[in-house]
């Protein structure tokens, strides 16, 4: 159900890319995002059809390959049960560190 429609015009780079990634999710939303428009220089869609849980699942579902603890997660499914398949799992979940070691937090 559509509520309010919002443009969103490619004026730079950043509102071109935040369009491709709209596009994409509404897509992946199928009928939960019903009359979103794509005209010639703009997009056109329902905001309240975006949410916090469908966003998080899209995400995961995209960028599979970069989340390491869905990687770590399957591996655990299927029995992780070799030292090398274990040694994954604790890799994969401790791939974050290094980032936080670049980053120093106030």
């Amino acid at each position: 159900m559509c509520h309010e429609m919002r443009r969103v015009e490619p004026v730079d780079w950043r509102y071109a890319a935040a369009i491709v990634g709209l596009i994409r999710y509404l897509k992946w939303l199928g009928e939960k995002a019903p009359g979103w428009v794509i005209g010639s220089d703009y997009l056109d869609y329902d905001p309240t059809c975006i949410n916090e849980k469908d966003y998080l699942q899209f995400v995961e579902e995209m960028f599979q390959r970069e989340m390491h603890h869905r990687i770590a997660e399957d591996l655990l499914k299927n029995g992780a049960d070799s030292e090398e398949q274990i040694k994954l799992v604790n890799d994969k979940l401790s791939a974050n560190n290094g980032f936080f070691a670049l980053v120093k937090l106030k």
